[in-house]
């Protein structure tokens, strides 16, 4: 669970929503008649509320990564705008791209136009050619390229909370 800008002044989800989100937090892709079970609702009701969620982006699902041993690789590339560039316009050029190695795209709120890929490829002289593709229509003036070679998520105040509202 995340959320971005102000939050909303009454808690969106319901306990069953909680309740949903805790079944589904160590493991996502687990069968719907699992979450069912477990939360003691029907599986309509369940399918429903998750697609309710989802649409309103209150909750998003993931699976953690072992990057070092998937033999793929992945980077985080710092790309600095130049001056006479602006962001608005240069997210739809890049999102319609569908290029098969950003996996996505973000923009710091802390540096203006500072913008953030991930990007994924099978070797490094593959990520390279990918990374460099990006600057093909000479947008930015800097480009930095960090390289992953772990990930890992600990559990903080968001698993408390959808604990402690759950009950």
């Amino acid at each position: 669970m995340f959320t971005v800008g102000e939050p909303p002044a009454k808690d969106p989800l319901t306990k069953l929503d909680y309740r949903i989100v805790r079944a589904l937090a160590k493991d996502c892709r687990r069968p719907l008649q699992e979450v069912v079970a477990e939360v003691g609702s029907t599986a309509k009701t369940v399918k429903r509320r998750i697609e309710h969620m989802e649409t309103n982006h209150w909750v998003s699902f993931s699976i953690d990564l072992v990057l070092c041993s998937s033999g793929d690789l992945i980077s985080i590339v710092h790309a600095k705008l130049k001056t006479d560039r602006r962001l608005e316009d240069m997210f739809p050029v890049l999102l319609n791209r569908r290029d098969p190695h950003i996996l996505g795209i973000s923009a710091s709120n802390v540096e203006t136009g500072l913008m953030i890929f991930s990007m994924w490829a099978r070797d490094l002289r593959e990520l390279r050619e990918a990374e460099k593709s990006l600057n093909s229509g000479e947008d930015f003036e800097s480009m930095f390229s960090n390289l992953y070679y772990d990930m890992r998520i600990y559990p903080t105040w968001s698993q408390r909370l959808i604990d402690s509202r759950a009950k």
